[in-house]
């Protein structure tokens, strides 16, 4: 009887181990990595915040701007994460963006300071209504006034 007994425990409780060992490689099998693929927009505003520090520092120092990004007007037609977040606005405050870009490449050096400290509060102001994380690396490029 007792042996009897034994064996039904030890019997019990491999088929319990081996039901949760089951368990856990199903729920192993389930969960698949995601990786997250950047929009067009996205990428696209990565360069312009690099092209933005360059910018500025070439501002700051009183050196030879960089070459200028071509096709910043192409933002207009980049497919965004969100794309229900391109509306009139945002395509008014990119107009607004470039038009200041454009008087840093023909300004003295307090002007163009002030037309890139313009073009950065544009940024903040359309991060405000979208994608509002990257506002404190955006502010950061600021130029301090003299």
């Amino acid at each position: 009887m007792r042996m009897l007994l034994y064996i039904t425990m030890l019997f019990l409780s491999f088929s319990c181990s081996e039901t949760e060992a089951k368990k856990k490689e199903v729920q192993t099998e389930k969960v698949k990595p995601v990786m997250y693929q950047i929009s067009e927009m996205a990428g696209m505003m990565e360069g312009v915040y690099v092209f933005n520090k360059v910018l500025r520092d070439s501002i700051q120092k009183g050196a030879a701007l960089p070459e200028f990004l071509d096709g910043l007007e192409y933002l207009h037609k980049a497919q965004a994460t969100s794309p229900k977040e391109i509306d009139s606005n945002f395509h008014d405050l990119l107009d607004q963006y470039l038009s200041e870009i454009e008087k840093i490449k023909t300004s003295d050096r307090q002007k163009k300071i002030e037309a890139f400290n313009a073009s950065i509060k544009i940024c903040v102001d359309c991060h405000q209504t979208r994608c509002q994380g990257p506002i404190p690396k955006i502010k950061r490029l600021r130029i301090p006034s003299e």
